[in-house]
C-alpha cells in the first residue's frame, strides 16, 4: 500500500490541510487506514521538512504499525522529512538518482525576555541533540561527522546519503513506454487499408494537377528499384510493378541478365527488357 509524504510537514490535523500541501499525522493515519490489511507500506517522500515533533510522530506511527516499511525518496527530503524517511529498516530505504537529501540543525523564532529566549534556546538544543542521536542510531554513522554536517546545513547527493547510511539503494530513473501490440494479421490488414487510402488520394491529386496544367499522361512511369546487392534499376513501366516487356536500365555498371530483389523475387532481363 502506497503512502505519500508529498508536502510540508505541519501539525495541522484538519481535513482540508492536505489541499494546501500540508502533510500531518492525521493525513498519514488516514492513508494507512485505507488499507489496514496491507503487509507493507511503501512511503513515498517529497518534502522540504517542517515541524520537528510532527516528523517524529509520523515516524513513530509508521514503525508502530508492525508492517514492513519501505521508504522511497522521490525529489526532496530535507530537514525533518528525513526522520520519516528512516522509518524503514536500513535495507529498505531508497532514493531516486535525481533526489536531494538535506540535514541541518532545527531553527525557531524565539521572542520574549532573556529568560524566554534562553528557555527557547535550551529546548532547541534538546531537539538538535535528539535529531543527531536519532541519525546516528539509524545510520550507524560517526556522531562527530553527523554533527559537523548538521551544523553546516548540508545537502547530500544520493550517493553521499547512501555512503552515510541514510539510504541503501539509489534508484535509476527509467522511462516507461507503453504500447499496444497489434496482432500481425490485423496489423497487415490495417497497413493494406492505409496504403489503399493513400493510393486513392495520390490518384486524385494526379488527376487534379493533370487537369490544372493540361498535362498529357501517356501512362509511362519511371520505376526505381533497389536490388538485394544494392544495384539501382530504372524501369519504364505503365504499372506500379515491373512487367514483361518493360525497358530496364541500370544507373551504374553493366546490365546483368537477372537481379534478385530484397524479397527474394528474381527479375530476368533479355535485350534490356
Amino acid at each position: 500500500h502506497d503512502i505519500y509524504v508529498y508536502g510540508d510537514i505541519w501539525n495541522d490535523q484538519s481535513d482540508y490541510a492536505s489541499e494546501w500541501g500540508v502533510v500531518s499525522l492525521a493525513d498519514i493515519v488516514k492513508q494507512m487506514n485505507e488499507n489496514k490489511d496491507a503487509e507493507e507500506y511503501i512511503v513515498h517522500i517529497h518534502s522540504r521538512g517542517g515541524e520537528v515533533d510532527e516528523g517524529f510522530a509520523i515516524h513513530d506511527v509508521l514503525v508502530a504499525s508492525g508492517k514492513k516499511i519501505t521508504t522511497k525518496i522521490e525529489g526532496l527530503c530535507y530537514s525533518i522529512a528525513t526522520v520519516p524517511a528512516l522509518a524503514a529498516e536500513k535495507e529498505n530505504r531508497k532514493i531516486t538518482e535525481n533526489s536531494n537529501f538535506g540535514i541541518h540543525n532545527p531553527t525557531a523564532g524565539i521572542f520574549g525576555d532573556a529568560d524566554d529566549v534562553q528557555k527557547g534556546a535550551d529546548i532547541l538544543k534538546e531537539k538538535q541533540d535528539k535529531i543527531i542521536d536519532f541519525y546516528v542510531a539509524k545510520t550507524g554513522a560517526d556522531k562527530d561527522r553527523i554533527t559537523k554536517l548538521t551544523n553546516e546545513d548540508t545537502e547530500l547527493t544520493p550517493e553521499e546519503a547512501k555512503e552515510l547510511g541514510f539510504v541503501t539503494e539509489v534508484i535509476e530513473t527509467i522511462k516507461a513506454v507503453a504500447y499496444f501490440n497489434i496482432n500481425p494479421k490485423y496489423k497487415t490488414k490495417i497497413m493494406e487499408n492505409e496504403l489503399k487510402d493513400l493510393k486513392t488520394e495520390v490518384t486524385g491529386l494526379k488527376a487534379f494537377f493533370t487537369t490544372l496544367f493540361n498535362i498529357k499522361d501517356d501512362g509511362a512511369k519511371n520505376l526505381k528499384l533497389l536490388t538485394a546487392d544494392g544495384t539501382n534499376l530504372n524501369i519504364d513501366t505503365e504499372d506500379t510493378r515491373p512487367a514483361v516487356g518493360d525497358k530496364v536500365t541500370v544507373q551504374e555498371g553493366k546490365l546483368e541478365e537477372s537481379y534478385v530483389m530484397p524479397d527474394g523475387e528474381t527479375i530476368n532481363i533479355k535485350d534490356n527488357v
